[in-house]
């Protein structure tokens, strides 16, 4: 068994004594945003993710872990959906699927115009300015996470739902199962929990580049903090 799979079937541990279930829960989410965007910046190499026809074939969630672990017997050419990416295809992946056994992707990335995903995955960590957004939580994504699926900034839903009290919201928006807010992850390696009542306009100050270098990260948003 090569590395990807052993990493695809290696459960997230989590230290819980003491913790109730809901704090479990909260505490693994929150490890497996922080495990994505540590692996994503430290990333040397992404295959062929945001080039051309590759993006449509499947997305940097899995091209990511290939780009690190390798696997020989993967075929670049062929879409997520084909033969020789039946293993991966029906796991989960604790980085990604929050819910048990789950396949779908609970993180988009936000891509587009201004945005690090703008164009070939090729920046210095240190040339970004450290608050400005990579990934956020998607309750609702219906999206595999082998899947090409992101929110691009110029069509993302300008909402943020609680999907405890608003169960038939279709379209993907950053939104979380959670009782009290969502994750988002920088570009320096913070993430932050943030409450469903941080309104949307200040959020989206910190989603494209240009905009994120001119705000303050704690100020603008640090009220609505919640870990």
């Amino acid at each position: 068994m090569n590395g990807i799979k052993f990493l695809l079937m290696l459960p997230l541990i989590v230290l819980a004594i003491g913790c109730d279930k809901d704090t479990t829960k909260n505490v693994s989410r929150e490890t497996a945003v922080q495990s994505a965007i540590n692996e994503l910046l430290n990333a040397h190499f992404v295959p062929r993710i945001s080039e051309g026809k590759y993006s449509e074939l499947y997305s940097w969630r899995f091209g990511l872990d290939l780009g690190v672990l390798g696997d020989d017997e993967i075929d670049l050419d062929l879409d997520w959906q084909s033969a020789d990416k039946d293993f991966y295809r029906s796991h989960s992946h604790f980085k990604y699927c929050f819910g048990a056994d789950s396949t779908i992707t609970n993180i988009f990335a936000l891509v587009g115009e201004g945005t690090i995903f703008e164009s070939e995955f090729n920046f210095s960590r240190d040339e970004l300015p450290p608050c400005v957004i990579v990934l956020v939580e998607v309750g609702n994504s219906g999206t595999h996470w082998m899947q090409p699926g992101d929110f691009d900034v110029a069509k993302i839903p300008k909402k943020i739902v609680n999907l405890n009290t608003s169960k038939n919201e279709e379209t993907p928006v950053i939104s979380s199962d959670d009782a009290n807010g969502f994750f988002v992850a920088f570009a320096d390696g913070e993430v932050w929990k943030l409450s469903y009542d941080v309104e949307f306009e200040k959020l989206e100050q910190f989603f494209r580049i240009a905009t994120a270098k001119e705000v303050d990260r704690d100020r603008v948003l640090g009220r609505w903090r919640l870990n």
